[in-house]
């Protein structure tokens, strides 16, 4: 009788098939990473086009905006040059409005002082930039000033004239004092009689010192009461 020993024949095919079960193991293993690494690539690609892209949008709107700054820094440089010839014309302005103020003083002062001088009255010099200390007070034991060529702004006025009266002086002083709105800080030096030979009478010898506004405007209704 043969006996077929089929549990020796199982222990011997045992073995060979463990053997085969690390081998699909390791392909799966190996296709996983195949998979991976695809998928990474194809993820880095995208990424890398993306980018890509934004960096040529950067630049794009980098060339636009230095095309902008290009044409606006012409406008600033225009703008610039606006206000410098503004101000040039400010000036220009300004010494017009000087000069001005400058021709028409001497005028309006002629015309107050024709207007307003007493009939005793005769002028022998108006002059323009008197030294101011020529009015300022001294010490009893000062040394007198004397001006020379120390010439005064040119807004400063002194008028010399003789009176037959005391008070003609006075009236012609304050009524130049009193046209407040262009002229100011006056003063009347003090009167000394001189009598000539021949004569039973002197005369008064004055000066009046007072100061113009220049460049301020006049007031219309003042004008009209000292009219």
């Amino acid at each position: 009788m043969i006996r077929i020993n089929l549990i020796a024949e199982r222990k011997a095919s045992a073995p060979k098939a463990a053997k085969s079960a690390p081998q699909y193991s390791e392909l799966q293993e190996n296709l996983v990473l195949i998979i991976f690494v695809a998928v990474a690539l194809v993820a880095f690609l995208g990424r890398r086009h993306l980018l890509n892209k934004e960096k040529g949008r950067l630049a794009a709107d980098k060339s636009r905006k230095e095309a902008e700054y290009k044409e606006v820094e012409k406008w600033k440089d225009k703008q610039l040059d606006y206000e410098i010839q503004k101000e040039l014309l400010n000036e220009k302005i300004q010494k017009i409005s000087q000069l001005r103020d400058r021709r028409e003083g001497p005028v309006k002062l002629l015309e107050d002082i024709y207007n307003n001088v007493p009939s005793s009255i005769y002028l022998t010099s108006i002059e323009q930039g008197y030294d101011r200390r020529l009015v300022t007070k001294t010490a009893p034991q000062a040394k007198v000033f004397s001006p020379g060529d120390n010439v005064g702004p040119p807004n400063y006025y002194k008028i010399n004239g003789y009176s037959k009266t005391i008070d003609a002086a006075s009236t012609l002083a304050n009524r130049i004092f009193s046209i407040t709105n262009r002229y100011t800080d006056g003063d009347l030096n003090t009167v000394v009689e001189e009598t000539k030979a021949g004569e039973s009478q002197g005369e008064f010898l004055f000066t009046i010192f007072f100061k113009t506004k220049l460049g301020e405007k006049e007031d219309p209704a003042k004008n009209g009461e000292e009219g």
